[in-house]
């Protein structure tokens, strides 16, 4: 579990040896339904927010507003889901 404050980064690690084919999956503690992909695969980098960034197999989150609290899991498509590590992350108001 991560707490963070509004307005600060924050970095997510994955714990990965395999940085280049990581999914970052981001379930809304608002909106349980509503699922975000972040990934990066052969030096490409998806994302559905500007904010979010994946580097190394970590993910960092700019400017964090209280809409990025919930559930974070890395995983990898190649390998099984070998390494899955779930993160709760928390966001307090200034």
């Amino acid at each position: 579990m991560k707490i963070v404050y509004v307005g600060s980064t924050v970095k997510l690690n994955c714990d990965t040896t395999n940085a280049e084919d990581t999914v970052w999956e981001f379930t809304s503690a608002s909106y349980s339904s509503e699922t975000l992909l972040v990934y990066e695969y052969a030096n490409v980098i998806y994302k559905l927010n500007s904010r979010y960034s994946v580097s190394d197999g970590d993910l960092s989150i700019n400017n964090v507003q209280l809409c990025d609290a919930g559930n974070y899991r890395c995983w990898f498509p190649s390998g099984n889901n070998l390494g899955t590590k779930n993160i709760e992350l928390i966001t307090l108001g200034k």
